[in-house]
């Protein structure tokens, strides 16, 4: 779940010691002070900072009570009106004036601005199973996509794919948010089966070295693909972070720590470390190709009766695609033709360093001329995307939509490829 950070556990710290008036997460230390800090004439809520990486020492000033003993609590220094609160337990109370010119440090304090965000640190031993590279993460963004999606991964029996949606809000909220998603193949569900996955979704910190993210789990299950949206960062603070984006580059990562399989046989999924597998995202700044191809299916109703019908083969960016229709429906659908996007299995050019590409697909209302579309996110064409639900069988036959007129229905494709992609 996202949520905007957090401010009822902040120090306020004024511009002469940090660039801005920026809200820092403190987790208190019961560690003794360090000697030469707590020598410093530093007034209320000055923050230095300490020889450790991301350690901050936060000098106040104490009541004629002397030295403010504070055990891991979680305090907040009130600037305005000059006194210190410890928060224990939701309660809240005065911990002396500050109005004394007697100085002393209340301790060491270790700064965890990713928990503002709610993500930890996974330490540097963590090893995950997937780890996606986006070499130009300004030149995705430029795209417009709302989200992008991963190659498939293998672990445990089941195929895997990661979902980065780079300006992703909750409702309610204002700030975007980096958020991931984990995606099984549906060809690797079984219909009746729910797979509960216990997994950890994370970004890479350069400066630590290690990756930080969150746990999550999800019941995935036939017609239940996608996990929640899981926010890791605020898009605007992993752009100006040297930590998370290097040379315009970021990476995210995915464990799956457990697998439980609900079915008639309640078996548990032993997870098989292996090495981790990695892949390249490369996202052009401009230079993209584009084609468009239009179906025009004038026998319908006979197409109709069948399972499935694709169509001539077009070719955009050297390779050869096709449309393909489920007109009552796939497997994964209710109530709904399917429609997908389809690289061409005998192209021999498909084995090649795999393209990325958005695609909007398109039933014509031949009547109104208001046309119904959906358009997907960048995806890593290894295989067939789109939508088992893509437009409701009713909806398809009223004769007022106009998107089956006598016998012609016609179904267009845009596709634009903006990258590739290659394992690393």
């Amino acid at each position: 779940m996202c949520s905007p950070p957090s401010t009822d556990i902040s120090i306020p710290t004024p511009s002469a010691w940090l660039p801005s008036n920026t809200v820092h997460r403190i987790m208190v230390s019961d560690e003794a002070p360090d000697a030469k800090a707590s020598k410093s004439s530093a007034s209320l809520a000055a923050v230095l900072m300490g020889a450790e990486e991301s350690v901050l020492y936060v000098a106040v000033e104490a009541g004629a009570r002397g030295v403010v003993c504070l055990y891991p609590n979680i305090i907040r220094v009130n600037a305005e009106k000059g006194h210190i609160e410890e928060r224990r337990r939701g309660r809240s109370r005065s911990m002396g004036n500050c109005r004394s010119s007697s100085r002393a440090l209340l301790g060491k304090t270790h700064v965890v601005p990713d928990s503002e965000w709610g993500i930890q640190d996974f330490g540097k031993t963590h090893v995950p199973v997937f780890e996606w590279r986006i070499q130009d993460f300004s030149s995705l963004l430029k795209t417009g996509a709302k989200s992008t999606i991963s190659g498939a991964f293998h672990c445990s029996g089941y195929n895997w794919f990661l979902q980065v949606i780079p300006m992703h809000k909750e409702a309610g909220a204002g700030t975007p948010y980096v958020a991931l998603r984990l995606v099984p193949s549906q060809l690797s569900l079984v219909p009746g089966h729910t797979v509960h996955a216990v997994f950890e979704l994370s970004i890479y910190n350069h400066t630590k070295g290690m990756y930080c993210g969150c746990k999550a789990t999800y019941n995935f299950d036939f017609k239940n693909t996608y996990s929640k949206e899981h926010c890791l960062i605020p898009l605007q603070e992993l752009l100006k972070s040297s930590a998370f984006l290097v040379d315009d580059s970021c990476v995210f990562a995915v464990e799956i720590l457990k697998i439980d399989v609900s079915s008639p046989e309640k078996k548990a999924v032993v997870i098989q470390k292996k090495a981790t597998i990695v892949q390249n995202l490369f996202v052009q700044n401009k230079g993209f190709v584009k084609g468009t191809y239009t179906w025009t299916m004038n026998n319908f109703p006979e197409l109709d009766l069948k399972h499935f019908v694709r169509s001539p083969t077009f070719e955009v960016g050297g390779q050869k695609w096709y449309i393909g229709m489920y007109p009552r429906g796939d497997k994964y659908s209710t109530d709904c033709l399917s429609l997908y996007l389809h690289l061409d299995a005998s192209d021999e050019h498909q084995l090649e360093s795999k393209k990325v590409a958005v695609m909007t697909l398109s039933i014509l209302d031949q009547t109104n001329g208001k046309h119904f579309t959906r358009t997907s996110g960048l995806w890593v064409c290894g295989q067939g995307w789109g939508w088992p639900n893509f437009l409701g069988l009713k909806k398809l036959k009223d004769p007022s939509g106009g998107y089956v007129v006598g016998s012609s229905c016609v179904v267009k494709a845009d596709l634009t490829i903006v990258g590739s992609s290659n394992d690393g």
